[in-house]
């Protein structure tokens, strides 16, 4: 299913499939943060909405106190409606505002304008003076609810958009609650304190003092903001926004629409629909219970009802939040608010005989229900698909534009509900009075189910993430520099963090003769090859983290043994736990320029993966196999040059690190599985070996993955704590089939590759396993593989094909188990009964595949020189 959201045209996969560490390093759910700093920021940002609840709700009780004050001063004039609804104008005009704000200047600083705004106009509404006239009081009770929801927008834009944001750094599977607990069960809460503060103002108040119960009641709002002026002081900004804001350049604004714009269009109708029902409704519960009641009943009474009815709010808002992680929002969304439209139905059917003061209970119930299905459905969920389905950089903007199409719904539904029931048959204390409103509000619910189901998007627990990335992938398709992006700090934080290492790098070449040098940038791709000699002792060693500080018998040593190959979902490694040493910038091979530059490592084990104490740090190569940014397709790949260079630093084992899709119902998505054989099904246009143009070579591919270095591999992803996730395991010797791509395989084809009869079996698929495993073994590199399972293909009976979202869903997740199985690995590898893995063991072994095939005189000059510079003049000469 193609659902709303893409411009209509297809981003390029190679720029799409970039895991968060590609971009930006550790993801955030990686940083080390107790529970307490990654749940504070959550808390600060989005319990401000406790206000919107009571602000807007606290106005229905006030409505009804009014009325009972000032009679036909109050009802035959505009200020009954203009009291209950101008909020909303003013909310609409914050949002907006406070969305540019948000995106262009500061999350934290919208935050805290809007929360002096609520303080302030709280108070200034509860004080309301004109001039000793009713209706001069009136009007500047009007003026100060107006200017008081322009605070309340802000809360939208800025408390929900960084709310979300901060989740990030949250437990996976339990994202979407802790945004509803500080979003929307916020707002319900605040509607229930909106009705039980005047039940028990009225009461101590008494029917005699009304005239201050009133202002009481409003004065109560400046409570919510005022409690959290302190912490939202200490926020910082977002680390989302901080990656992503466009604050600091200009924001293409058509790409932005021609992207966006038919996704916001479904938000914001069905966010509308739901304030239009929702506010409307809360508003005139009141009322409603006060005709039932009869104007006998005090008016504690009347708020009492309707603080029960209130209470309903919070199961559903409650239950709807763990059900929004469990089902996830569009299917929560789409459920909830259908079931919502039915309950509707019963209602208008059934409100003939719940009208009755001996029944109210009854209408409470039922009525109660309605109005939790809806919390569970789009109350809960409208806020976390606007935050969730747009980029961090235009996100406070977009989300302002779908939540002030909510707040018109809001507005216009305080003015058209009255209409309703004056124009009903019999008038608004009539039957109809009170069945045509839930008859509207049920085909509003059914209407908004539809679109929920058929035209909103998939939202997982890294939404926000994966829809970064697409952005970003699709502003670069169309041109637009994506470096541009990012806070000032941020940017140079991040070019800082590069600069150390090619500064570190670059007084190390003082000292030796590595060709390590300063900048990152690909040299000449025409330069001609030249010697590229191992590390030696001093380009190794670190001046800021030596391993010789900690451990004075530590030598480095002459090369690097060990290399790890980052594919899809692994592109780099953090530090800490591992310790940069070097940067080998990509110089040139005979082969061309590798696709990265090879990091230089350390890692020492730690305590929570060691089974046992290390001696010494391991040294590690690692190169980004579809390099720095992703730029290289899985036929791009300059394989050769990744190779050789890997081979010229002195390593003898590598272990390659690749996202697949899974071809069997036990390896599920996030599971990962060690190869054990590979089916090559490319199409012969990749270079795919060492050996041409006069240098005849067959080397012997039975077994392409070293078994050896394969079951180390495997043992050590295997041990307890290495791969998180619930269900996540990690297999053993399946077969990959390696497909040409970029495209994804068709259903029949994914069907075909499961019933070749392989051994073992095939499990998985993926497209850069091929020519990788084959030049390894030229190399006499032992060589093993780890491949990440994204998703089912496209031969899966529940699955609907492969697509960007699905693969960027499990792509994060992947990428964190990813770098423990690093670390795991490393640590296995240094044990004694293992070190022979990564040794000499395939020394020579392709030469006798290669030397009696042809005579000396047949040999090309130039595949000569290539292999000597690979091999070295003793495998070509049978000398030194």
């Amino acid at each position: 299913m193609k659902f709303l959201g893409s411009s209509g045209k297809p981003i390029d996969d190679s720029l799409a499939e970039r895991d968060e560490a590609a971009i930006h390093g550790t993801p955030l759910a990686d940083q080390q943060k107790s529970r307490w700093e990654r749940s504070w920021p959550t808390i600060a940002c989005g319990a401000g909405l406790f206000s919107d609840g009571y602000v807007n709700g606290v106005i229905g009780q006030v409505n009804t106190i009014l009325i009972k004050l000032y009679k036909t001063d109050y009802t035959d004039s505009s200020a009954q409606s203009n009291v209950s609804s101008i909020a909303f104008a003013g909310t609409v005009i914050g949002q907006l505002f406070f969305g540019w704000m948000s995106d262009h200047v500061s999350r934290k600083w919208a935050l805290m304008t809007s929360t002096i705004i609520l303080f302030i106009f709280a108070a200034l509404g509860a004080g309301s003076y004109g001039g000793g006239s009713v209706n001069g009081m009136l009007q500047a009770l009007t003026a100060w609810r107006f200017l008081l929801g322009i605070g309340i927008g802000g809360e939208y834009p800025a408390g929900s958009v960084a709310c979300a944001e901060s989740t990030g750094e949250l437990k996976e599977g339990h994202r979407n609650r802790w945004f509803i607990m500080f979003t929307n069960v916020q707002i319900d809460l605040g509607f229930v304190a909106s009705s039980l503060a005047p039940m028990i103002i009225v009461l101590a108040c008494t029917d005699n003092h009304l005239r201050a119960a009133w202002r009481i009641c409003l004065g109560l709002g400046v409570i919510p903001p005022l409690s959290l002026i302190y912490l939202r002081f200490k926020l910082q900004e977002p680390e989302e926004f901080n990656r992503e804001t466009m604050k600091n350049t200009h924001t293409p604004w058509w790409l932005v629409i021609k992207f966006y714009w038919a996704r916001l269009l479904v938000v914001s109708i069905i966010w509308f629909i739901y304030d239009f029902l929702t506010y409307s409704f809360s508003i005139y519960s009141s009322a409603w219970l006060a005709i039932i009641l009869g104007d006998t009943a005090p008016l504690w009474k009347t708020f009492g009802w309707t603080t029960i009815i209130n209470c309903f709010y919070l199961p559903g808002a409650i239950g709807g939040a763990f059900l929004s992680d469990i089902l996830g929002p569009r299917i929560a969304l789409g459920s909830f608010v259908l079931a919502q439209g039915i309950v509707g139905f019963i209602m208008s059917g059934c409100y003939p005989y719940l009208d009755k003061a001996s029944t109210v209970g009854g209408f409470v119930v039922v009525y109660g229900i309605f109005l939790s299905l809806g919390e569970a459905g789009p109350g809960d969920n409208i806020g976390l698909v606007a935050s969730k389905t747009s980029a961090t950089a235009i996100r406070g903007q977009y989300y302002a534009i779908a939540a002030a199409m909510g707040k018109i719904g809001a507005f216009v539904g305080t003015y058209i509900f009255p209409i309703i029931q004056k124009n009903a048959p019999g008038g608004a204390d009539s039957n109809r009075g009170g069945q045509d409103p839930f008859f509207v509000s049920s085909a509003l619910c059914i209407f908004s189910a539809c679109l929920a189901f058929f035209l909103l998007p998939h939202i997982g627990q890294d939404t926000i993430t994966s829809e970064d990335l697409k952005f970003r992938a699709y502003l670069e398709e169309n041109g637009w520099d994506t470096r541009q992006m990012g806070s000032k700090d941020y940017q140079m934080n991040s070019s800082s963090s590069v600069d150390e290492i090619a500064n570190s790098a670059e007084e190390k070449q003082t000292n030796s003769s590595t060709p390590y040098v300063q900048s990152r940038s690909l040299q000449n791709p025409g330069a001609k090859w030249t010697p590229y000699p191992p590390p030696t002792q001093a380009s190794l060693s670190s001046p800021t983290a030596s391993p010789e500080t900690s451990n004075p018998t530590y030598t480095p040593p002459d090369a690097v043994p060990i290399a790890i190959i980052g594919g899809t979902g692994l592109s780099s490694l953090p530090s800490p736990p591992f310790t940069p040493l070097a940067l080998v910038p990509p110089s040139p091979t005979p082969w061309g320029l590798p696709s990265s530059p090879i990091a230089i490592l350390s890692y020492t084990p730690s305590t929570a993966l060691s089974t046992s104490p290390a001696s010494h740090p391991t040294v590690v190569a690692f190169l980004a196999r579809h390099g720095e940014y992703h730029q290289y397709a899985p036929h791009e790949i300059p394989n050769r040059a990744n190779v050789a260079a890997l081979k010229k630093l002195g390593v003898k084992a590598a272990v390659g690190f690749s996202a697949v899709g899974s071809l069997r119902e036990e390896v599920k998505p996030r599971d990962f599985l060690v190869a054990g054989g590979v089916v090559d099904w490319t199409k012969g246009v990749r270079p795919w070996t060492f050996f041409e143009n006069g240098m005849v070579g067959h080397v012997s591919m039975a077994d392409p993955f070293d078994v050896h270095l394969s079951k180390a591999v495997h043992d050590a992803i295997s041990r307890p704590g290495v791969l998180e996730g619930e269900g996540v395991k990690a297999h053993s010797a399946g077969t990959v089939i390696c497909i040409e791509g970029p495209q994804f395989s068709t259903r029949s084809e994914s069907l075909l590759y499961r019933s070749l009869p392989t051994q073992p079996p095939i499990s998985v698929i993926n497209m850069s396993a091929v020519p990788e495993c084959k030049l390894f073994r030229e190399a006499e590199i032992a060589y093993a593989l780890v491949c990440m399972s994204t998703d089912y293909d496209s031969w899966h009976s529940t699955n609907e094909g492969v697509s960007v979202e699905m693969v960027m869903g499990h792509m994060v997740a992947n990428g964190a188990n990813a770098k423990k199985a690093v670390a795991a690995v490393l640590e296995e590898l240094g044990k004694e009964e293992v070190k022979g893995v990564v040794g000499e063991r395939w020394s020579m072994a392709s030469r006798g595949g290669v030397m009696g095939l042809h005579k000396r005189d047949g040999r090309g000059e130039d595949a000569v020189e290539r292999l000597k510079w690979l091999f070295g003049e003793k495998w070509v000469d049978g000398r030194e």
